[in-house]
């Protein structure tokens, strides 16, 4: 049996933009590739790129049939008609995981099923505010941790590890919206309370996991911010001993002692030429002189 192939997401987490905002994406780590390339396909094969395509063909066609005058106009408009569908259907390819915000304002195929390419906390609105800060918070969580640089230091099939357990929790949370839409017309009926109760029980337990998922994730990645902030700490400590190292190593007391006899040398060699020239005396020698005769 042949193994299935999965599309590997270039992150766990990505910010979408939709019509309402931006938000966190918490992508399915195992998405079948041909279901992946599908969804590529389908992104590329817009309206604009197929009517570019199009008149590209008819271009062609009218420059084999025209006269030989026209042939080189119509082949690169023909040539722009078709650079145009490529940059057109690459542009859709390449935002088809992030940009969400359509112009015609319905879902397209990636939202249209929670879970099946991503979950986001808006998914779970239906399920109250508490709910969905939760899954926001699952997903901020496996970013933070994935883009941490601590994420260098753990092993990555520990980090994998992460990213699995914040998709299983969203995603029997998602599996629960039945149950939790059947108790809330159990609730409304006469007779039924205690079997609503139970359903809300198991419900309550499926709530409990996901806020020890969440709990346990930030945990992770309060130790990661610990550990950076540490790395940090080690960096300047690391880079100030260097530079301290370096300061010593300087030749300061080299240089003063080269420097201290150049006046005394340079003097020297002033007073000389003023002696053979008969220049007369410097004017601080005068003030010397001066003020030794006043004291005596």
């Amino acid at each position: 049996m042949a193994r299935k192939k999965f599309a590997t997401p270039r992150a766990p987490v990505e910010v979408g933009e939709f019509n309402l905002g931006i938000a966190l994406l918490l992508w399915n780590p195992a998405v079948p590739r041909a279901r992946w390339r599908i969804q590529q396909l389908r992104a590329a094969l817009t309206l604009r790129a197929m009517g570019a395509v199009a008149i590209g063909a008819i271009l062609i066609v009218a420059a084999v049939r025209l006269p030989e005058g026209n042939t080189i106009v119509l082949a690169v408009l023909a040539a722009f008609a078709f650079a145009y569908a490529i940059f057109e259907s690459g542009e859709h390819v390449l935002s088809l995981r992030t940009r969400h915000a359509h112009r015609s304002g319905f879902p397209c195929q990636l939202e249209r099923r929670p879970g099946e390419f991503f979950f986001e906390a808006a998914n779970f609105r239906e399920f109250g505010p508490a709910i969905q800060e939760k899954v926001r918070g699952i997903v901020e969580a496996v970013k933070d941790l994935h883009t941490s640089p601590a994420a260098a230091w753990l092993n990555p099939q520990l980090l994998h590890q992460t990213y699995l357990a914040a998709w299983d929790a969203l995603h029997i949370l998602e599996q629960s919206r039945p149950a939790r839409a059947v108790a809330s017309g159990l609730r409304a009926e006469p007779g039924t309370q205690g079997l609503a109760d139970t359903m809300d029980d198991a419900i309550e337990a499926i709530d409990h996991v996901v806020d020890e998922v969440h709990a346990h994730l930030r945990g992770c990645v309060v130790l990661a911010q610990a550990w950076t902030e540490k790395l940090a700490r080690i960096d300047q400590e690391t880079i100030a001993e260097a530079l301290l190292e370096g300061l010593r190593k300087l030749p300061a007391n080299h240089v003063l002692e080269s420097t201290r006899p150049l006046t005394e040398n340079v003097f020297a060699y002033i007073t000389a030429a003023r002696d053979t020239v008969k220049a007369g005396p410097f004017p601080w020698e005068l003030n010397y002189t001066e003020g030794k005769t006043d004291a005596q």
